[in-house]
Parts: structure tokens; sequence; C-alpha cells
């Protein structure tokens, strides 16, 4: 929906757009992150958000999307279940 500008269930163009998204919570982040990470030591944990996600949702029949942004600030955080698998063959250039 969000590159077509169209819903690819009902074909409306009558779309929502929630820039970010956000989820009503008592930890005061304004948005859904993608994918949280640990910083710090024993003592002082620190939860740091990573990413978040803009929602897209047809007017008509309801179908929605969740579209990640900020995917650059993603980092590996094994403790928290956030890690890259990256098959790329290093060997292969872009498509063209």
């Amino acid at each position: 929906m969000k590159n077509s500008a169209r819903c690819p269930k009902c074909e409306s163009r009558r779309l929502w757009i929630v820039e970010p998204f956000r989820v009503p919570d008592d930890t005061n982040w304004p948005a859904l992150p993608v994918a949280t990470r640990l910083v710090g030591g024993a003592f002082l944990t620190q939860v740091v958000r990573m990413g978040g996600f803009d929602l897209y949702v047809c007017a008509d029949c309801g179908f929605s999307e969740l579209w990640a942004r900020g995917l650059e600030e993603m980092q590996a955080s094994p403790e928290t279940g956030v890690t890259l698998r990256d098959t790329t063959d290093p060997e292969q250039g872009p498509f063209r």
C-alpha cells in the first residue's frame, strides 16, 4: 500500500496513514520500536529502542500493513533476540 497507494485486497485508494505508529502504554515511548537492545552493565541496564513502524490501513476494507523505518539504527542484540541474517553472496554484485 505504501508504494502503490492502493489496497492490495480491495483496490481502494482510500488509505489511513499513521506515521509513526504508536501503542499507548506506560513506557513513555513515542512509537512502537522494531526492536530493543540492552545497554549497560549488571546494575545499570537501559533499554534502547531501534527503528519504528508506520501503519497503512485501507479505509474501506480494513486491511493493514506495518512498514519498518529507521533500520539504519538497528544493531545486533542476541540477548534480546535481535540478529541479522545476511546470506548475500559477497562475490555477487547488484542485479542490473
